[in-house]
């Protein structure tokens, strides 16, 4: 009898990690010759860590500040800051064909530095959805300590009065908007897209009473940018509802933006 109940057990194992893990990827290559890009579950990314532990080509990305990597992290995770100067240069120089996990706090710097590999060409990368908050939520297992500064959220770094918009929210913020919308096209680490994001953030702290203000972040997604023929960043659009007006590219002083806004007498 006791034989009988621990054969139902192991297969009741067996049954739950083929169910709980069956749409996990594991590295293997794909029958339509895409890579592999996905934002995964903590579950998953636990399951693809533990898999693939002594594989020298699996590379654990920690892409948080230091001061939060130093608090807690995930073992043997390497740290690469999103937001330091070198980070684009940094990520160029990595091994595209390793296998890339990445995570942060939230899964907003993760999952745009998974839109920014893809773009650049890497072979395999997947981001932890919802990123150390919902892992460590679920008691799992991570490097503390405990007399580092607690770091600033995500949410802090974010630019007043612009709106993210993405190839989901598209549709919704810009093209189904009756009136003016602006929007810049970037990338973070790009020099003049770095020039032109306190300009931006201005101009939409002064006149966001006349027009909406939204960028759309290329590395995180390129459907929109691919749709509308564009090539690159930054270029910022001018719609009226929810038509292209005008393009102005490469563009980071204040003045141009102004004398298009005046041109279409949306300020004075």
């Amino acid at each position: 009898m006791k034989r009988i109940v621990s054969v139902v057990f192991v297969l009741c194992l067996l049954f739950l990690s083929s169910t709980s893990f069956a749409n996990c990827p594991v590295g293997e290559e794909r029958e339509d010759g895409e890579k592999w890009y996905r934002d995964i579950s903590t579950g998953c990314f636990s399951y693809l860590m533990e898999m693939r532990r002594d594989d020298p080509k699996v590379v654990l990305l920690d892409v948080r500040s230091k001061e939060e990597f130093d608090e807690e992290r995930l073992s043997g995770a390497i740290l690469l800051d999103y937001y330091a100067e070198d980070f684009y240069e940094k990520v160029q120089a990595l091994d595209p064909t390793n296998i890339y996990l990445i995570y942060c706090r939230t899964a907003n710097r993760s999952g745009r530095t998974l839109g920014l590999m893809r773009y650049l060409g890497f072979e395999e990368a997947y981001n932890m959805e919802y990123g150390l908050v919902k892992w460590s939520e679920e008691g799992r297992s991570t490097i503390k300590n405990s007399s580092a500064p607690t770091p600033p959220d995500d949410e802090d770094r974010g630019d007043g009065g612009v709106v993210l918009v993405d190839d989901d929210t598209f549709q919704g913020e810009v093209y189904g908007i009756d009136g003016y919308v602006l929007v810049k096209f970037y990338m973070p680490k790009c020099p003049p897209c770095k020039k032109l994001a306190p300009v931006y953030e201005s101009l939409a702290q002064e006149y966001s009473s006349s027009l909406k203000f939204a960028e759309y972040d290329v590395t995180k997604q390129m459907k929109v940018f691919k749709d509308l023929g564009l090539k690159y960043t930054p270029t910022v659009l001018l719609f009226k509802d929810g038509k292209v007006l005008e393009k102005l590219v490469g563009q980071t002083t204040k003045d141009p933006y102004i004398k298009l806004l005046q041109d279409y007498d949306i300020i004075n």
